[in-house]
């Protein structure tokens, strides 16, 4: 590291602790014009006071200059050699410094002054009002490393790090607003080596990362709590551990995710949005020409990262044209509890657990389109309460694990809502229990062609607890169906009651198959109690106990049909 080399350097340099060599001529006395021998100007040690290096003289710095106070300015057109091992550092002491170098118009190159690489730049937290534009750095070991400090930045080549990253940015460093035009190449390790609440800082407009042993920008710190902006770099964002983006309610760390923008995660490593409850918001806003990318930094197997976790606290969670690969190791790629999602033309691939896993009272935002889940264990986690959130197109699940839709959380069902037919079975967890009020009845349909497979236990409860009502709108062509997870036993799961709070015009089955129910305390495949449900054109077998038992119950019932129910069709039945 540096600090440690400039006590060693300081010790061992001659003379007095002045940059310039004593005996030099003053550097504004020489002519370059009048053909006579340019003398070198040499530095070592400490600037304590003003002080400017013109392009009137070369200068070489033969051991470490620190800049301890006052402000160093370099002219444009200088030219800096350094010898090996030496650099020039500025407020890495106890004092406030500077340094201002501006070769807008004619460039100033800090190069090495022979085969051996010098260490580089060091901008240190009492760094005040650096400035830096149209400077050329070559041949260094470690690049330009800032610690603490804000730099503004018009215009930085990096060219050569032999032993680490190009540039640098640690303890709290930034650039200021408005940087362009850092270009990083030949770099030993990454181009850029940040902290991932400073990485908003660096600047895309004319800038280039590329040409290094790994180019990317790769990011260390577990923290983002300040409004941010990832622009497209050229190389990946390479997330080092996991983050928690959170705020204060009246500054929320809002996280957005610019079209083009590539994130790399290490093993187990993911973002979490207001874990804590602190005020969140996440928006990653990829195009069809410029989609986000999320994927592994190593083997791209499900599970290698975490995932994307939103909790309360966050407010908007929001992905446009995002592609994701290989997470899922805490449980879901795409993780909500509570928290709304919108999601449009989003793609999951090789995801563990489930690809989408909403929790809680979490659902889809109305308007989310396009979810593609491929090579996953299961494409949707949900709760019962929100699966009419489930976009109604743009869907498209293959070669997953499962491919079919949990429903899981044993949530109530308080709203009216429609289980559309997606293409895949919804696979029932939990019980689904339906209830409302006398104000709002919750009225839960499944539209024509739905299959539900229930695990075991599993049951549908309707107007239990308040005002509620089911309606099975299946057709001739497309029955819906409803039977088990598992082995087609009988009482594989328990069915459909139907109590006493339920509104009897709004509970209507019709062309559906409903089997191997009768189960979880249910006695048939439906359980009506003083109830008046309708049924019509439904198929009933192979319950635990009746096809359809009735107590102080009195349904319509026309064109119902029963097969293998272990006691009987109907209990009560006229």
């Amino acid at each position: 590291m540096m600090a440690p080399m400039f006590v060693l350097l300081l010790a061992a340099c001659p003379g007095p602790i002045d940059s310039k060599t004593p005996d030099l001529p003053d550097p504004d006395t020489g002519d370059p014009d009048t053909g006579e021998e340019v003398t070198v100007l040499e530095h070592c040690g400490l600037v304590q006071a003003d002080e400017v290096w013109r392009a009137s003289r070369p200068h070489r710095v033969t051991c470490d200059v620190t800049i301890e106070r006052g402000t160093l300015t370099i002219e444009p057109g200088t030219a800096v050699t350094f010898d090996e091992r030496a650099g020039l550092a500025v407020g890495t002491g106890d004092y406030e410094a500077s340094l201002a170098i501006d070769g807008t118009t004619d460039g100033v190159v800090f190069s090495r002054s022979g085969d051996q690489d010098w260490d580089g730049v060091v901008i240190g937290a009492n760094a005040e009002a650096v400035s830096i534009s149209g400077l050329s750095v070559r041949g260094t070991a470690n690049g330009v490393r800032i610690d603490g400090a804000e730099v503004t930045i018009g215009s930085l080549a990096i060219d050569g790090a032999s032993e680490g990253c190009g540039f640098t940015l640690e303890e709290g460093a930034r650039l200021a607003d408005g940087a362009t035009g850092l270009t990083v190449t030949g770099a030993a390790t990454w181009s850029v080596c940040a902290e991932v609440a400073s990485a908003d800082s660096l600047p895309a407009a004319a800038s280039s990362y590329t040409g290094n042993t790994t180019d990317g920008v790769y990011l260390v710190g577990d923290e983002i709590s300040r409004a941010v902006t990832w622009e497209d770099l050229g190389v990946p964002y390479v997330i080092a551990e996991v983050v928690d983006v959170a705020g204060t309610a009246g500054e929320p760390a809002v996280f957005t995710i610019g079209a083009g923008v590539e994130v790399l995660l290490d093993r187990d490593r993911g973002f979490r949005f207001s874990r804590s409850g602190d005020a969140s918001a996440f928006y990653v806003e990829g195009t069809a020409e410029a989609p986000v990318r999320f994927a592994s930094l190593g083997a791209d197997t499900a599970g290698f990262w975490r995932g994307l976790s939103a909790s309360v606290g966050t407010g908007d969670f929001s992905l446009r044209n995002v592609q994701l690969s290989g997470g899922g190791g805490d449980g879901g790629t795409l993780q909500s509890e509570d928290v709304d999602v919108y999601l449009e033309q989003v793609s999951i691939e090789r995801s563990a657990g489930a690809a989408v896993r909403l929790e809680g009272e979490a659902a889809f935002v109305a308007g989310s389109v396009g979810l593609v889940v491929r090579e996953s264990e299961v494409p949707v986690t949900l709760a019962a309460s929100a699966v009419p959130s489930l976009p109604s197109s743009g869907l498209a699940f293959s070669d997953n694990e499962i491919d079919a839709i949990q429903v899981a959380g044993g949530s109530k069902v308080g709203d009216s809502g429609t289980w559309s037919d997606l293409g895949l079975p919804y696979w029932v967890v939990d019980d689904v229990e339906i209830d409302g009020t006398a104000e709002a009845p919750a009225v839960v349909t499944f539209a024509p062609g739905v299959a539900l497979l229930f695990d075991n236990d599993a049951k549908i409860l309707v107007g239990k607890t308040g005002a509620a009502g089911l309606r099975v709108e299946g057709t001739s062509s497309l029955p819906v169906t409803m039977l088990p997870w598992s082995a087609n036993t009988p009482g594989a799961w328990g069915g459909i009651g139907v109590y006493d709070a339920a509104v009897d015009a709004d509970v209507l089955i019709e062309h559906a198959e409903i089997g191997y129910g009768g189960g979880a305390s249910l006695r048939g495949n439906i359980h009506a109690v003083d109830s008046a449900p309708t049924l019509r054109q439904v198929h009933l077998h192979s319950s635990l106990e009746w096809g359809l038992y009735l107590s102080d119950a009195v349904p319509v019932v026309d064109g119902v049909t029963y097969a293998d129910n272990t006691s009987g069709d109907c209990n009560e039945c006229p």
